[in-house]
């Protein structure tokens, strides 16, 4: 069995900005959060731990740990992701500061990998994002006869998570995903 992981990385971190705004009080509740567009700029996520945490333990069992994001960061941020394991593909913004292109690449490369190199009898796609965009994809897939693991913040679109073959919550392991001071030292970076 192998483990084939996709991860919107906008979508991820900016999630886990606002459960740190939440668990920070900043905002009352994760709704409220989302709603008045509450963030804890301060918080930042530990890739290595994320990436040790998506990987898991077993290197044979990774069938591969692809991420998606947009510029900014700069260009070392993303070198520092792919010598950490993941294939990092980023794209540009949208002139108005807008991210574009990622839902749609991502969506294609799971889906080309799902019907080309994933075994849908014994392997397990794990999708790490939120938003309802991705509910036609997930469906498309479990309706096909593929395990699809839907790992998110808590704050994931009830849809999506009701499609997925199942669902694992983030938000336990918000501390364990928060760079710290010892882990900024670690990787020279800020980002």
């Amino acid at each position: 069995m192998k483990h084939y992981t996709y991860v919107d990385n906008s979508n991820l971190y900016i999630g886990g900005q606002m459960l740190s705004a939440v668990q920070n009080h900043m905002a009352i509740d994760i709704w409220e959060a989302q709603r008045e567009q509450i963030y804890d700029y301060t918080w930042q996520m530990d890739y290595y731990r994320l990436y040790s945490f998506l990987a898991g333990a077993n290197e044979h069992e990774i069938g591969c740990v692809k991420l998606w994001g947009s510029s900014p960061p700069r260009e070392p941020f993303w070198s520092r992701l792919t010598r950490i394991g993941f294939e990092v593909e980023v794209f540009e913004r949208s002139i108005i500061g807008r991210e574009k292109k990622v839902d749609v690449a991502l969506t294609y490369n799971l889906t080309k990998d799902a019907y080309s190199e994933i075994d849908r009898r014994i392997d397990e796609i794990v999708l790490v994002a939120g938003d309802t965009d991705y509910l036609p994809l997930v469906q498309g897939l479990v309706r096909n006869g593929f395990t699809v693991t839907l790992l998110f913040w808590e704050q994931a679109a009830d849809e999506l998570k009701a499609a997925a073959t199942s669902f694992v919550s983030l938000d336990p392991r918000l501390q364990f995903l928060t760079k710290t001071e010892s882990s900024r030292r670690i990787d020279g970076s800020v980002t």
